[in-house]
């Protein structure tokens, strides 16, 4: 079984929005419509929704005016999302372990403004995770990287073929991530992705080719960005 944590805790202020980012409207629907539509698609089978504490039960309405029932049956719980990205999907994770333990599930983790992910996308990382132990989607960097010292000194150029841009979904075994949380947890460490929580377990992660169209709506400019794409029908809609 695969199971979902939705980050959308997220409060939005880059964008400039006095809502939480995931219910920011395109064209009359919350972001996070759109990064689940794929989801409901895929081989999931169930989610949950990190919300913003206090807004659960506008993320409950919204779900329930934008989706059907068949696809409602997927959402098992919306929780409260912790202070950073980390602290929500370990939330998610403690309520999956309560109830999952013994089957040790695949688990994904995805960001609620990552709203173009394909369900080949969630799919793939799915099939990835039983074969390997964790992966998640990446795409190659096309720009020169150049890595800087103080006042922007230009200390080297970076090796582009081997720089990867990662995205969501990431995934892993129900157990591996507990392990790698709980040790982040313990030592004080914040990290970037789950990738990141995995590797410092010493375990193998794999990369999966993304899609470029995946990009995380963070700043006004990519919400337009966002807006404009929808507006033009693309094809994931």
């Amino acid at each position: 079984m695969a199971i979902l944590i939705l980050c959308a805790a997220g409060k939005g202020k880059r964008l400039g929005k006095d809502l939480p980012k995931a219910l920011v409207p395109i064209k009359n629907k919350p972001i996070f419509y759109y990064s689940l539509k794929n989801v409901f698609s895929s081989k999931v089978k169930k989610v949950i929704i990190a919300a913003p504490k206090g807004w659960e039960d506008v993320f409950k309405t919204s779900l329930k005016k934008h989706f059907n029932k068949k696809e409602l049956v997927k959402v098992s719980y919306i929780i409260s999302g912790g202070k950073e990205r980390q602290d929500s999907v370990y939330k998610g994770l403690v309520k999956i372990y309560d109830e999952n333990f013994k089957n040790n599930p695949i688990i994904l983790v995805h960001n609620a403004a990552n709203i173009f992910a394909k369900k080949s996308d969630f799919n793939k990382v799915i099939e990835g995770v039983k074969k390997d132990c964790a992966c998640a989607v990446a795409l190659p960097s096309v720009d020169t990287l150049r890595k800087l010292g103080k006042n922007f000194k230009i200390l080297k150029k970076l090796e582009r073929e081997k720089i990867w841009r990662t995205q969501t979904p990431q995934g892993a075994r129900l157990s591996v991530l507990m392990k790698a949380f709980k040790k982040a947890k313990k030592e004080n460490f914040i990290g970037t992705d789950e990738l990141e929580l995995i590797s410092r377990l010493g375990e193998k992660v794999k990369i999966i080719p993304g899609t470029k169209l995946n990009f995380k709506i963070t700043f006004k400019q990519d919400f337009l960005k966002a807006k404009a794409l929808i507006n033009l029908g693309n094809s994931h809609f």
